[in-house]
């Protein structure tokens, strides 16, 4: 009963807010339309044709094929791609679930096109070099794909030959109109959440916090502190960049409460975690595989703070 009418004031709310709610669903729509369609649907369609095929090779050379698919195409393609291989991969036996949320993280990120065209040159005005972008952004994903394997190599149990039963991959393969299908609800998936993201994100900025604040501070005779007001605009910015990241990352590079430093370096940091979009993107294309959402949130939040550190420290 709760949850009925926690959705029936969240509904109200929507409808009250109606032309916040079309603006941040008008460009969640465009977003989708006009820059992840074009970029990311042929990717996932020869991606799909690209493990079909490795399932189709021996045994004994799936995995080392199949980490290298996944890390080309999940680095190079951006978000869910990386994601999206990596469950199938796990799903067909061609590497453990362990290898699978080790490089899932890691495979999950901005592409190297949507760094250039649109984090450098767009939010950050190409006043920051691509080179530096990706060298801060990828650097504590390397250095976390180096320690956690180590570890895990150190820590490893050994296992008898023939304990782990392998499955039938044939029985994963799908044909070329099923992944078309696939494809198609995948990218239908990706949109939803871009646009559901993006009125949230909308929403966030538009809250009045000054007036809601000033009414406060009437209400209960408290001191009207211009500090806490701006911490209170700096949450919101944050969230907001959280929550979705093309939308979120120009706020934030927008914003008059960060110094130059402060926010090159909360720009590559969001860019860094991908925003609430990108992991409900991944939730969606690693379910019935075995791989962990919340392992992948820890890691992308760890390297988001690590590259905030480091662009401090290095800019």
């Amino acid at each position: 009963m709760a949850v009925i009418f926690f959705y029936m004031i969240i509904l109200l709310a929507l409808i009250h807010e109606n032309e916040i709610v079309f603006k941040g669903a008008a460009d969640g729509l465009m977003l989708w339309f006009n820059n992840v369609i074009p970029l990311l649907l042929p990717f996932m369609l020869i991606s799909a044709l690209i493990v079909k095929k490795i399932n189709l090779l021996p045994q004994d050379k799936q995995k080392n094929y199949a980490v290298l698919i996944t890390l080309f195409t999940g680095i190079f393609c951006g978000y869910p791609l990386g994601a999206k291989n990596s469950a199938e991969f796990v799903k067909c036996n061609a590497y453990s679930k362990e290898t699978g949320n080790i490089l899932c993280p890691l495979c999950n990120n901005c592409s190297p096109m949507f760094l250039s065209g649109y984090i450098v040159a767009n939010v950050l005005n190409k006043n920051f070099s691509f080179f530096n972008a990706v060298f801060l952004i990828y650097t504590p994903y390397i250095f976390y794909i180096l320690i956690v394997f180590s570890l895990n190599k150190f820590f490893k149990k050994r296992k008898a030959q023939g304990t782990e039963k392998k499955s039938d991959i044939t029985n994963n393969l799908k044909g070329n109109d099923d992944i078309i299908l696939s494809t198609i609800i995948q990218i239908t998936y990706v949109g939803f959440y871009i646009i559901i993201c993006s009125i949230i994100s909308e929403m966030i900025m538009s809250f009045d916090i000054s007036l809601l604040y000033n009414k406060l501070c009437n209400t209960f005779s408290l001191t009207y502190s211009t500090h806490t007001l701006s911490l209170i605009e700096i949450i919101k910015t944050i969230l907001s960049g959280i929550t979705e990241i093309t939308k979120g990352t120009l706020i934030a590079s927008t914003s008059l409460l960060f110094p130059p430093r402060q926010k090159t370096a909360l720009v590559l940091a969001l860019s860094s975690f991908g925003g609430i979009s990108a992991i409900l993107q991944t939730k969606n294309v690693i379910k019935n595989s075995g791989l962990s959402i919340k392992k992948y949130i820890i890691t992308k939040t760890i390297c988001a703070f690590t590259t905030y550190g480091l662009s401090l420290l290095l800019l």
